[in-house]
């Protein structure tokens, strides 16, 4: 959903009803798919041309791949974790082909 500021942020809401509670306050919008852990504590997705991970409690966000060009960054269809939560794959052009990355994911 966006904020005030017209960016894509992260937004959870109670399964039971209530107010929505916004995750990340960045000053970029989300911009690609986003996958939790499968602990609950993270999500994975695309901020600023890098693959992150944000806290689900207090937004705090990891990068796991350093900023790139427009034309090198991961693409926007999904980062995943791995069923273990200890990886996170996302898809990259290289040579205009899609290629799958593999980045370790903090615990």
């Amino acid at each position: 959903m966006r904020d005030d500021a017209g960016l894509a942020q992260l937004w959870t809401v109670s399964p039971n009803g209530g107010p929505s509670r916004q995750i990340t306050m960045g000053h970029e919008s989300i911009s690609s798919a986003f996958t939790w852990r499968s602990d609950g504590s993270s999500l994975a997705c695309v901020i600023g041309q890098c693959v992150c991970i944000v806290d689900a409690i207090n937004g705090s966000m990891t990068r796991l791949t350093e900023p790139c060009s427009p034309e090198e960054a991961p693409r926007p269809e999904a980062c995943v974790f791995s069923p273990d939560g200890r990886h996170v794959a996302f898809v990259r052009r290289v040579a205009h082909e899609n290629q799958i990355f593999i980045c370790d994911a903090p615990s």
